[in-house]
Order: C-alpha cells, then sequence, then structure tokens
C-alpha cells in the first residue's frame, strides 16, 4: 500500500511540474531516492542475508561469553 502511495505522489507531482528536462530529471531523482530507501528498509529486514550482509560474529561472541560464565 505504501508503494502505491508513492507513486500516486510522485505521478502528482510529475504531472503538476513544467514539462522540462530539469523537471524530469528533479522527479525522477526523487523517485530513485524513495525507492532506495525501501530497499534499504526492506533489505535490513533480514540483516544476516540479501545484498547488505551484517556480520554475526559480535553477536555469537557475545552469546560465547554469556556461557561461559
Amino acid at each position: 500500500m505504501l508503494t502505491v502511495w508513492l507513486m500516486v505522489v510522485c505521478g502528482c507531482f510529475g504531472l503538476i511540474t513544467e514539462h522540462s528536462w530539469l523537471g524530469t530529471i528533479i522527479v525522477g531523482l526523487s523517485v530513485l531516492a524513495i525507492v532506495l530507501a525501501l530497499f534499504v528498509i526492506l533489505d535490513m529486514n533480514t540483516p544476516f542475508t540479501g545484498l547488505v550482509v551484517v556480520s554475526d560474529a559480535p553477536l555469537r561472541e557475545a552469546l560465547q561469553t554469556i556461557l561461559a560464565e
């Protein structure tokens, strides 16, 4: 639903701007920024797999420390 809402908002911005190359570039960059932000948010939903990977070494070391005591 959020994606549809963002598409409508960006589409409305595209309709109300003057049809020039600068307006097209600005709307395109805005859409790209929103899409990349959503991609990063969705990719961090699974931090140990995907394009952006978080190391699990600190978690394993903390677990070993807790179990050793």
